[in-house]
């Protein structure tokens, strides 16, 4: 293949992304999501991820047409519990400030296509980053997650699974079985996961001085009355399962299916030479005869949880990312990559800082060779190495990275003492990050830097399946109002502003101040009143959206230097440092 150089595959990477964003924009008709597994892209007409996501929010066995939005009821509960726990000193002030939240916005459904099954359905997934209980669910995670820490079945990984099953010495008449369950999450049944989490209070209460009564309640709250979502501005309640998307989802099913294989297992007469669980995929080894009443046994424990079994096939079967595999009475393992697997790593040429781009790549080589027995090393070092140059990695950056596997002392750059250190994030451009990373005047011994892009492809190109929040609806912003004038004269003035909370209830009380004749509350007041104008409350710019509050006090001031005919007070710009007074003027807030 020809060279090209950097400029000039950097100009036709532009050009592609700014031809695809022009094409996208004029068939609005056609959707680019990612698929539910494999890292693969699927386009997909609108109106047919329409028509499945209907079909979706139509079974009434599972979801439930709710008449109003229940948000601001289940925000105001939540704020009460956790007053409730701050004032009985059960959380300090930073986990209630951190809970508590006035700018909840509903969970929304969304679907992702399942490529690898037939007629591509959807896979429900529910946003819940900004739902009334989001942080409180977390703060109860914690503490159920030692319900099943010491788990007799889980595995974490691959690797983790490998270590458990490669001591077991296979019989003739063994034979390899997976167990699936069919949608787990929306299926487990809450009523069960409760008692069962009540069952365990002995391991629970060491782990929190909250009352048992009390607990139950909070945790009744987030998973039942939290239940709800949102699809094309209608709000269902969801009868049976859990979210997934929610926090406190995962935690749940796993607690279901550890009591599952507890009741199963030690009831059957025939028990299995092993069982391992990763989430909703039980690995097991047993008698060939057993198959057929150990599939009928994990089925009878709960009508909603049903499985699908998986038998090996020539002595081989696929588990997590693993082809288990039998060598006479013992087992061997190789890397298994799925048929839905894109193969999709960050690119070499990527705009993404160097060490990021080959620290993936070393991850990816060496999970593939730990996984694998020696004698499916050479056939997985030329799958990496192809994997790599499909993604642009130059041969000798590859030979390096196997060299680094083979050869641990290669590597250069180890870091011997463990030492704390403070992480700060910043904008990542080429040339200019990588002279910041290594300059002298930056504290290299407690700060780290971690760069973020400003442009990906999920954000640019994918279609944003959740739907947009309202713009009275959105919170953390920087926005501004124009001045309608007195009626009959117009007038140029507006005002710069920021909030936390909800743009509609910033307005409510900017309307406030203005109708009660508080002037001293803001400049935006202040102006009004005395002048006898009125702010165009209808047609409001929000300008930009930053949670930090630091920076988005930043912003602000930015915003109000950059802007002509502000009515914004002197005050409102005083705490910005005079290093930013060359650049305001030159539209770099975009």
């Amino acid at each position: 293949m020809r060279h090209v150089s950097i400029p000039q595959f950097d100009k036709y990477l532009n050009k592609v992304f700014s031809d695809t964003r022009h094409f996208l924009k004029r068939h609005p008709e056609i959707l680019i999501v990612p698929a539910d597994k494999g890292n693969v892209t699927v386009a997909i007409e609108k109106i047919t991820y329409v028509d499945k996501m209907k079909d979706m929010m139509a079974d009434r066995n599972t979801y439930t047409i709710l008449r109003s939005d229940p948000t601001n009821k289940v925000q105001s509960r939540n704020n009460n519990l956790v007053k409730y726990l701050f004032t009985n000193n059960f959380i300090n002030e930073y986990e209630k400030k951190n809970m508590t939240t006035y700018t909840a916005n509903s969970p929304k459904i969304y679907g992702l296509p399942k490529i690898h099954k037939q007629n591509m359905p959807l896979r429900p997934i529910c946003s819940s980053m900004n739902v009334p209980c989001y942080q409180l669910s977390k703060y109860l995670v914690k503490i159920l997650n030692n319900i099943t820490v010491n788990s007799k079945y889980n595995v974490k990984n691959a690797s983790s699974f490998i270590s458990t099953v490669s001591p077991v010495v296979l019989e003739q008449d063994h034979v390899l079985v997976s167990f699936d369950v069919v949608s787990l999450f929306t299926n487990i049944p809450i009523q069960l996961a409760l008692e069962l989490v009540e069952k365990s209070w002995n391991i629970i209460k060491d782990h929190t001085r909250i009352p048992k009564l009390k607990f139950l309640e909070i945790l009744r709250f987030c998973v039942i009355d939290n239940n709800y979502l949102e699809y094309d501005k209608i709000f269902y309640q969801q009868k049976q399962g859990v979210p997934m998307g929610s926090p406190a989802s995962p935690i749940l099913a796993d607690i279901v299916m550890e009591a599952l294989l507890d009741s199963v297992f030690d009831k059957i007469p025939n028990k299995p030479k092993l069982i391992t669980k990763y989430v909703d995929d039980i690995f097991i080894i047993l008698k060939s005869n057993h198959v057929s009443s150990t599939l009928t046994a994990l089925n009878s424990f709960h009508p909603k949880i049903q499985f699908t079994v998986e038998l090996e096939n020539n002595g081989e079967l696929p588990y997590l990312d693993v082809l288990v595999k039998r060598k006479n009475n013992r087992l061997v393992f190789d890397w298994y990559k799925k048929p839905t697997s894109s193969g999709r790593l960050i690119n070499f040429n990527s705009k993404q800082p160097k060490h990021v781009i080959i620290n993936t790549a070393k991850n990816f080589a060496n999970r593939v060779l730990d996984i694998s027995d020696i004698v499916f090393r050479q056939k997985n070092i030329k799958i990496i190495t192809n994997t790599l140059l499909s993604n642009s990695f130059p041969l000798n950056i590859i030979r390096t990275i196997l060299n680094q596997y083979f050869n641990p002392l290669v590597q250069t750059n180890l870091v011997t003492n463990v030492t704390q250190f403070s992480y700060k994030s910043i904008l990542y451009i080429p040339g200019l990050s990588n002279r910041i990373l290594n300059a002298p005047i930056r504290n290299k011994d407690n700060v780290r830097l971690a760069f973020k892009s400003s442009n990906i492809l999920r954000s640019s190109l994918f279609s944003n399946l959740k739907g947009e929040f309202s713009k009275s609806e959105r919170s953390n912003i920087v926005y501004k109002i124009k001045c309608l004038g007195d009626g009959i004269n117009q007038c140029p003035s507006v005002y710069v502003g920021t909030s936390m909370q909800k743009l509609k209830n910033r307005l409510a009380g900017h309307r406030s101040d203005i109708n009660s004749g508080h002037s001293q509350k803001t400049a935006l007041a202040l102006h009004c009143i005395d002048e006898g104008h009125r702010p165009d409350f209808n047609n409001v710019d929000i300008l930009q959206t930053e949670k930090h509050y630091s920076k988005r006090m930043l912003l602000e001031m930015l915003h109000i230097l950059n802007t002509n005919n502000t009515v914004n007070r002197r005050s409102d710009c005083e705490g910005l440092s005079n290093i930013y007074s060359q650049f305001v003027h030159r539209n770099i807030l975009g």
